[in-house]
């Protein structure tokens, strides 16, 4: 019997497609990426393949930030970077809009504020 949550049984269905590999003793190995590609590759099923099977809708690999990367870059714009594991990269896909990207900066900026944090730079990706 349901009381007063928002659980439902109702709602229960097997979960997509899943796999994880990590390296017990924290090595950073390439073969950590090869194998997680691997993984990827034989799940047929995976809440990320599109019904079209075209697209892959955000299927992919999670890796810890390249921190000797951005480093290189914070240094290259002349902005402090703090130590490895002390601080987050977000990811945004932004419009192609100036007035709405510069609203949503703003947003994005405030929020960080809002919750103690300091956001250090904007990065703009190459897009070819």
């Amino acid at each position: 019997m349901e009381h007063n949550t928002l659980y439902r049984k109702s709602y229960e269905h097997d979960n997509c497609g899943v796999g994880f590999i990590a390296d017990i003793n924290g090595s950073q190995t390439h073969e950590i990426i090869t194998n997680g590609l691997t993984i990827l590759e034989k799940l047929e099923h995976r809440g990320a393949s599109a019904g079209a099977e075209k697209v892959g809708d955000g299927a992919g690999i999670m890796t810890e930030i390249p921190h000797e990367y951005f480093s290189y870059y914070a240094e290259q714009n002349k902005k402090n970077l703090p130590s490895a594991g002390c601080y987050g990269v977000g990811m945004f896909f932004l419009p192609s809009d100036d007035d709405q990207i510069k609203n949503i900066k703003y947003d994005i900026e405030a929020s960080v504020s809002d919750g103690g944090g300091e956001l250090l730079f904007w990065r703009d990706v190459p897009v070819d």
